[in-house]
């Protein structure tokens, strides 16, 4: 039996469009991924420091200590009968390391934000260099099954070409 000409013409290229629907299929399953890492990134980013679930915590016990504080000179200056400049000096300095443990998490909060975008930084390049070596494997492994497909389909293709009606090969 023989196939017609137009068929085995067609065959090298639908070789050729079958890999590349594989290849396309396993690019966005890995692009897919790489966009629901970058999304998380995004979203933790983008957000204000002040809304951290650690940070609120750590503002949460700040907070309770300064009330402690301002509770404990407020019983102690009425204890000792301190004046009010006293009151207003001691009330200063308890602001003052109010302030300073806020601004330590404030830094601490950036810290760990920039601790994740380097972490996201350096995964992306590992996931890249992966999918781009995994890539690399998959053409090289996808090639060794298309040549041997293609160079059969092309020479059945100008084999047929030289064939009689009979089947017999023309050597004129």
């Amino acid at each position: 039996m023989q196939i017609p000409p137009l068929a085995a013409a067609l065959a090298p290229t639908a070789i050729k469009l079958v890999t590349n629907l594989f290849r396309k299929n396993k690019k966005s399953s890995y692009e897919k991924r790489l966009s629901g890492l970058a999304d998380i990134y995004q979203q933790q980013a983008q957000s204000p420091l002040d809304e951290n679930r650690i940070f609120k915590e750590g503002k949460r016990q700040i907070d309770r200590a300064d009330e402690k504080n301002r509770e404990a000179l407020q019983n102690s200056s009425a204890a000792t009968g301190a004046t009010d400049e006293a009151r207003l000096a001691n009330m200063e300095g308890n602001n003052e390391a109010y302030g300073a443990a806020l601004s330590r998490l404030f830094n601490s909060a950036q810290r760990y934000r920039d601790r994740n975008q380097s972490r996201y930084l350096n995964t992306l390049g590992q996931l890249e260099g992966a999918g781009q070596a995994r890539d690399q494997k998959f053409q090289f492994d996808l090639n060794n099954i298309v040549k041997p497909l293609s160079g059969a389909a092309n020479s059945f293709l100008l084999s047929s070409l030289f064939k009689d009606k009979d089947g017999k090969t023309t050597t004129d």
